[in-house]
């Protein structure tokens, strides 16, 4: 039987085998979804409906592609008991599963405020909303009551909201203007090993920032990215590959959206306008006036942005050829039924991999078969 593998199944086998005959065999999944995973594809649709119209030249405002992202990251599939996945209320439900540094107090707004009120019908004041979080948030979602459970989730989907905005407009702001030509978005390439088995995959886009073609892809990350990162990606070296003749390029990029968001605080007095120095740690105004301190309120400011960094790299020929070699690997050792288990990725990304219990004990009553 013909195998048709996408570039993350080849790298989930890579990773851990028995991993992926669990997840794409025995088609076991966790019913709660990871955060990541739905934000990176809502923000994945906005940038790539920014880049089309770019290519087109019919670019909008960035508050259609902000809106675009809200839109999307409002609903999220969620799996069911029976298999089945099913839209919900990415807001209120309990079926997305947060990290600890997804949260940013100072992302949620007077707007949240009152969307949190009306999904848990209360009516607090904004600090009233932040402290009951504060109360919270270190407590196993597990132990949670429902009620509380979804308050929290709420509280984290806000922030994400924010989050996912500031890179919109930061990406809408510093990296389009320096594109010159939009070659591709979204374009599929596969890899053929002879026999009738594939590994596909979908380049982010293809972009021209003034030197020729750069196969680019999009991230979102709360760790840095090293600086040679993009010239030691395999996914970018199987694109390279794909992509021969048609976009013959080794230049390659991340474009990294770091969700750590960057503030500046700014403090004018509510008395004098007097503006604070950045960084100063008085509590009321420090300005003078005929020897007298004006000791007025300090009326503050957050101003929030997101760092996006591009970082660019160079794919080695050697390297591609090995990478492509690997992934014929992958298919012979799936056709074989290899699945052996890699117990040193069993807390990769700081987090309990979904088979764990099933590779430790044999089950998991946690995970369902998806149809």
């Amino acid at each position: 039987m013909s195998l048709r593998l996408s570039h993350s199944s080849a790298s989930m086998y890579n990773s851990c085998s028995f991993k992926w005959h669990q997840h794409y065999q025995k088609k076991l999944r966790e019913q709660v979804k990871s955060a990541a995973l739905h934000f990176g594809d809502c923000l994945d649709r906005s940038v790539n409906a920014m880049l089309l119209d770019l290519k087109v030249g019919a670019l909008k405002p960035v508050g259609v592609y902000e809106s675009s992202f809200v839109s999307n990251w409002s609903v999220v599939k969620v799996i069911q008991i029976d298999g089945l996945e099913k839209p919900e209320d990415a807001k209120s439900t309990l079926g997305i599963g947060y990290a600890a540094s997804d949260y940013d107090a100072d992302l949620i707004s007077k707007d949240d405020a009152n969307l949190l009120n009306s999904l848990l019908g209360t009516s607090s004041d904004l600090d009233e909303i932040k402290a009951a979080y504060k109360l919270l948030e270190k407590t196993p979602r597990n132990r949670l009551n429902p009620a509380d459970a979804a308050f929290v989730n709420a509280m984290n989907w806000c922030a994400l909201k924010t989050k996912g905005l500031l890179m919109i407009a930061g990406y809408f702001e510093t990296i389009l203007p320096q594109i010159k030509e939009v070659l591709a978005v979204q374009k599929q390439v596969s890899l053929d090993d002879g026999e009738g088995n594939t590994v596909i995959g979908y380049v982010d886009a293809v972009l021209d920032f003034g030197n020729g073609p750069v196969i680019c892809d999009l991230k979102t990350s709360s760790m840095h990215y090293d600086d040679d990162s993009a010239s030691n990606s395999e996914q970018f070296a199987l694109y390279r590959h794909c992509l021969r003749g048609e976009h013959d390029t080794k230049a390659v990029c991340f474009i990294v959206a770091y969700k750590h968001i960057q503030k500046s605080r700014v403090k004018t007095c509510s008395v004098c306008a007097h503006v604070a120095e950045e960084g100063s740690r008085h509590k009321t105004c420090n300005a003078t006036k005929a020897k007298k301190r004006c000791d007025g309120v300090w009326d503050e400011v957050v101003n929030l942005s997101a760092k996006i960094n591009m970082i660019p790299g160079t794919i080695d020929e050697t390297f591609e050829n090995f990478v492509v070699e690997n992934m014929d690997n992958v298919l012979r050792g799936i056709e074989l039924g290899i699945f052996t288990k890699n117990w040193s990725n069993c807390n990769a990304y700081n987090r309990k991999c979904a088979y764990y219990y099933v590779c430790r004990k044999g089950k998991d009553s946690a995970l369902v078969e998806v149809k």
